[in-house]
């Protein structure tokens, strides 16, 4: 799974470099260098498989009309598992979508499925925040004006004078 590899380096690990070897410039490089180290912490903590709180807390919910899909009420996904649950969810969208395009004699033009990345704020973990399916359909019914023209033929004058 390619977003559980980039979890586990932390995108907050900078030390600036020390232009001259004053007082405030030592004490600016120590207090970068434990933020460097908060930030080795997390990342240890993410290898070794803590979730930090705010990860635990974390609720997803749908805000689609479709009824009949996983998450209508708030629940619990493991920052690991953010992915794939997260994406099976969206196919439920579309396999809904192909089924009531069938029952209504609509076509199915096109299915798309995003998903949506974040970073935890507190451990520095990524995880996939949310999903979105768009479905393009199109209408087979028949227009009036598009009838049988072979019954036409002869019923107006096709040549020139």
């Amino acid at each position: 799974m390619i977003l559980s590899a980039l979890s586990v380096s932390s995108p907050y690990q900078y030390q600036p470099y020390n232009f001259q070897s004053t007082p405030a410039a030592e004490a600016s490089t120590s207090k970068s260098s434990e933020i460097s180290t908060e930030a080795n912490l997390s990342s240890k903590e993410i290898q070794s498989g803590e979730i930090c709180q705010t990860c635990k807390e974390r609720k997803y919910q749908d805000g689609s009309d479709d009824p009949s899909v996983s998450f209508k009420a708030a629940g619990h996904i493991d920052p690991e598992n953010s992915a794939a649950v997260v994406k099976s969810h969206e196919m439920e969208h579309v396999a809904n979508e192909q089924a009531s395009t069938k029952s209504k004699d609509k076509d199915v033009i096109s299915q798309s499925v995003s998903l949506q990345t974040s970073v935890c704020p507190e451990c520095g973990r990524t995880y996939v925040s949310g999903g979105t399916t768009k479905t393009t359909t199109k209408s087979e019914t028949t227009l009036p004006f598009n009838f049988d023209k072979s019954n036409l033929k002869g019923n107006n004058v096709n040549e020139l004078v």
